[in-house]
């Protein structure tokens, strides 16, 4: 098995670990979530909060599941929580979280391209979402600067700063991690054909002594018959 291979054997499990724990977590949030949408009389997050814990339960559950759709998946329901959340809270809310989450996810479970694709299509959202607001298309009642238009570009030039550094340093480490587990598996490799030619010289020249042993013995009682 290849660094490369073996870099991807983490990444599933990672990914598998992070989808049971969802199962687990993502119940009381969305629970939390229901709660909140009712008593807003917003009744049309509540499908996509249960959808998305149905996506989650399902994906913990299917081991057998494709990666990446497994890891699209994460990605997708990251940007659906972070969309509803700007909808309902604009950047009061965590809506912020789930979008640098997404970058993070993109970058340590695809790699780098689809981390570029996380970091424009959430810095495209909250911008879009910033100009709706700033010119009263979108409102959200009895939460205040909402549609301060500075506000939004300075949280988007931020969120782009954090996320970038996210996906630089993660795509920097991540290719490393498999070119060095690569190079070790290769040395242990290596090792362990070093270890193994050893043994067999160890073997032959025991044999060799043995036989030579047996002639010394066999000579000596020639001699001491000769006598």
């Amino acid at each position: 098995m290849s660094g490369v291979e073996e870099v991807r054997a983490w990444q599933q499990r990672l990914l598998q670990g992070v989808l049971r724990a969802l199962a687990i977590v993502t119940l009381f949030a969305v629970l939390v979530g229901t709660f909140d949408s009712i008593s807003r009389g917003q009744y049309w997050t509540v499908p996509f909060y249960w959808v998305s814990y149905a996506v989650v339960v399902l994906f913990a559950l299917w081991r057998r599941a494709p990666y990446q759709l497994g890891a699209w998946s994460v990605i997708a329901l990251l940007y659906v929580q972070g969309f509803i959340d700007i909808i309902q809270d604009g950047l009061a809310g965590s809506a912020r979280v789930f979008m640098l989450t997404l970058v993070f996810a993109a970058a340590i479970f695809l790699g780098r391209r689809e981390s570029i694709f996380a970091i424009v299509v959430s810095v495209l959202t909250l911008a879009g979402f910033g100009a709706a607001y700033s010119t009263g298309w979108l409102t959200i009642p009895g939460v205040t600067g909402v549609s301060d238009p500075t506000v939004w570009i300075v949280a988007t030039f931020t969120f782009l700063m954090l996320s970038v550094l996210v996906s630089v340093s993660l795509n920097f480490l991540v290719p490393r991690l498999a070119a060095a587990l690569g190079q070790s598996r290769q040395l242990a490799q290596e090792l362990e054909a070093e270890r193994a030619q050893v043994d067999v010289q160890v073997k032959e020249r025991t044999t060799d002594l043995a036989r030579r042993t047996v002639q010394l013995e066999t000579a000596a009682e020639v001699a001491r018959d000769a006598g």
